[in-house]
């Protein structure tokens, strides 16, 4: 069975560091959103919309996964957002335009996964990112 893993280095939350969302299964790939365009659209719109950490994470799963996830069987998502994980995706449905509701989980994957291999060090710098998002990427999603 085809599937993707997908981890989460620096949380959306968390100011102090840049985010980057990565996936692995026989290749890999990782979006990265700078913490100065986190800020800045966390406080321009903390009040204007709801669940706002957890659409801004839908958003860069769907930047993340939008031209991979049409093959594959079952995407693994590491829970982040307990509680919130059928809002993300109902969220990342919606972005697809498709429902991909029974491809979706969410679950554990633990540090022995290369996703979260992928996250780290692309965080750390030592991997090269393959999408940088910028602000006008997440808000035109943002609602």
């Amino acid at each position: 069975m085809s599937y993707i893993e997908v981890d989460q280095s620096g949380k959306i939350e968390d100011l102090r560091q840049n985010t980057v969302v990565a996936f692995s299964n026989d290749t890999f790939s990782s979006a990265y959103l700078d913490r100065r365009i986190k800020r800045e659209i966390l406080f321009e719109y903390r009040h204007k919309v709801k669940q706002i950490v957890q659409k801004m994470f839908a958003i860069c799963l769907f930047y993340l996964l939008e031209e991979h996830i049409e093959n594959k069987h079952t995407v693994i998502i590491c829970k982040e957002y307990t509680g919130w994980e059928e809002l993300i995706k109902r969220q990342f449905c919606r972005l697809l335009n498709k429902d991909f509701g029974d491809v979706i989980q969410f679950r554990s994957i633990g540090k022995k996964s290369k996703a979260h291999t992928i996250a780290l060090l692309t965080n750390r710098n030592v991997l090269k990112y393959n999408k940088k998002l910028s602000k006008k990427d997440i808000l035109k999603y943002l609602k």
